[in-house]
């Protein structure tokens, strides 16, 4: 049992490990092609990916959960050839499902950029997202095959290849069609999209077929279990009733991006703004703010999701303080980034944007930045409550906290955009009363199920004490940099890797992470005995 909780937390860290790495490649592309569409064209890309990614979610996105656990109770039980069976009935679902939404999204192009309050420029990219999705359907189920197989290292590879040739080929087209106008460039960002997958099924179909011919069908062989084929339809009600409580769920919060892109376009337009304008200020508000915020989340996220396997395996084992100490160590992992990364980015909010994007409205998005910092920590909380109700074997609850913050969300939207007339400032306020509420509905539903016990000196007090400190620190080592120094690049830099080492020297002074914490790290050991080498600890 030890050694199949041992390697469940493994298979974890490699897929969290693949996460941050995709993440930080996803971020630093972006930037430069942000700076290449601009406001305008980021609008249109923005919409595209938004309907795109709806699509994806309510097609085949479970379908790497719901194959992982099918498959994976399957080769408990050793029977290998209804997993090859179960395995070639979700290629076909998937094929049907990819190839009707991909329809859907080619063409009904023109008819989804206009419903989605814009400017039917948007369709182009929207069009150019279909052959990506019927790929990434493909996909998913290769995905869903080797986590079953409990092997992550193809999928975390694929997740790596797929986003290295998403962010060349993205950058490389865009560069070459915006020549034509902005939603050519648009389109050739979300071309690159599907090349990315295409790189990534290339790679696990590669890898299936080594392994089927040198492992599996050796097993298939040894296969003794008393197998009785059942019919396809039976396979794909067997798939589509595991992965459609994921689906709803998942699709529920992406709906939330769906609804700011209808709604806030159509209130600027409907305050007197032109239709340009909305773009445009959609645009800032879905690259520049989206992108900056969402970075500390996802790395926070796949940090702390690390620990969901080994949750899971607490229920299993039954120790109730056992999954208490991994719920906490989940939400306290997440705190610990999220909190400095809203801190810093509150205070460098302006020096930041400045260093990283060109264009109109860096004013405006750098007070933007400011308002959203707060969402940062409610984001990372909701995502990771999120993980841990799956750890628990609760995940149906996400589709009522979600639904519950969805509408409130709405509610906030109508008040803040149409009746105050607040335009870009009521869609981030509205944003982060969603965060909030769902990351409180989440912990008070784990709550219920498991009383948490945080530590609040450990979890909260120091944390906070530690950002305090540090964006303290942060403020004034940049305008001190800045008396020295005219380059704001290097003074920005220079001061988050200033508050970085504050941060972290605070943090470990007052004793919020202990050494067998740090132990509990990749490549713990080497990384205490630096800090002892530094009188960190």
């Amino acid at each position: 049992m030890k050694r199949r909780k041992n390697s469940l937390v493994l298979q974890g860290s490699i897929l969290a490990a693949a996460a941050i790495i995709v993440r930080i490649i996803g971020f630093f592309y972006r930037i430069p092609l942000n700076n290449i569409l601009t406001d305008e064209g980021n609008s249109y890309y923005s919409t595209a990916f938004i309907i795109y990614t709806f699509f994806l979610m309510i097609s085949t996105y479970g379908f790497p959960i719901a194959l992982s656990k099918l498959i994976s109770e399957r080769m408990v039980e050793k029977k290998i050839k209804e997993v090859q069976v179960i395995f070639k009935s979700a290629l076909s679902l998937a094929l049907i499902l990819g190839i009707i939404f991909s329809v859907i999204l080619w063409f009904g192009a023109d008819a989804l950029a206009i419903y989605s309050g814009g400017s039917i420029k948007a369709a182009l990219a929207i069009r150019a997202t279909a052959p990506a999705l019927l790929i990434f359907s493909v996909l998913s189920v290769y995905r869903g095959y080797f986590q079953g197989m409990n092997t992550m290292v193809p999928t975390a590879l694929s997740q790596i290849l797929e986003q290295i040739f998403n962010a060349g080929f993205s950058l490389l087209l865009a560069i070459i069609l915006v020549k034509k106008g902005y939603e050519y460039g648009a389109a050739g960002g979300e071309i690159g999209t599907g090349i990315g997958a295409l790189a990534a099924l290339i790679l696990l179909m590669f890898v299936y077929k080594v392994t089927n011919r040198k492992i599996i069908s050796k097993k298939i062989l040894k296969d003794k279990s008393n197998f009785e084929k059942k019919s396809l339809f039976f396979y794909w009600k067997l798939i589509l009733m595991v992965s459609i409580p994921i689906v709803i769920g998942t699709a529920i919060l992406n709906f939330a991006s769906v609804v700011d892109m209808f709604m806030f376009k159509r209130a600027v337009v409907f305050h007197g703004l032109g239709e340009l304008e909305a773009e445009k200020l959609f645009g800032l508000y879905a690259t520049k703010n989206q992108l900056l915020i969402n970075l500390p989340v996802t790395i926070a996220a796949s940090l702390a999701m690390a620990s969901i396997p080994s949750i899971s395996a607490a229920v299993v084992n039954g120790s109730i303080e056992n999954i208490r100490t991994k719920i906490d160590a989940a939400i306290r992992g997440t705190i610990l980034v999220v909190l400095p990364a809203a801190v810093g980015e509150f205070v460098l909010a302006e020096p930041i944007i400045n260093m990283l994007f060109t264009g109109e409205n860096l004013e405006l998005a750098a007070k933007l930045l400011q308002i959203s910092a707060i969402s940062i920590v409610f984001f990372g909380l909701s995502t990771v409550s999120v993980g841990i109700l799956q750890g628990l074997g609760k995940l149906k609850m996400q589709i009522w906290t979600s639904s519950i913050a969805l509408i409130i969300k709405i509610v906030f939207n109508v008040i803040l955009l149409f009746v105050f007339n607040l335009n870009i400032y009521g869609a981030v306020i509205a944003n982060i009363m969603f965060s909030f509420i769902y990351a409180t509905l989440n912990i008070y539903i784990i709550n219920r199920y498991v009383p948490i016990k945080i530590n609040m000196k450990r979890s909260v007090i120091i944390p906070i004490a530690a950002a305090t400190l540090m964006g303290v620190t942060c403020y004034i080592s940049y305008n001190a940099l800045g008396i020295i120094s005219a380059s704001n690049t290097l003074a920005t830099l220079i001061s988050i890797i200033i508050s970085i080492f504050v941060y972290c020297f605070i943090l470990l002074k007052l004793k919020g992470i202990t050494e067998k914490e740090i132990i509990d790290f990749p490549k713990g050991q080497k990384i205490l005995r630096l800090l002892k080498r530094l009188k960190m600890m």
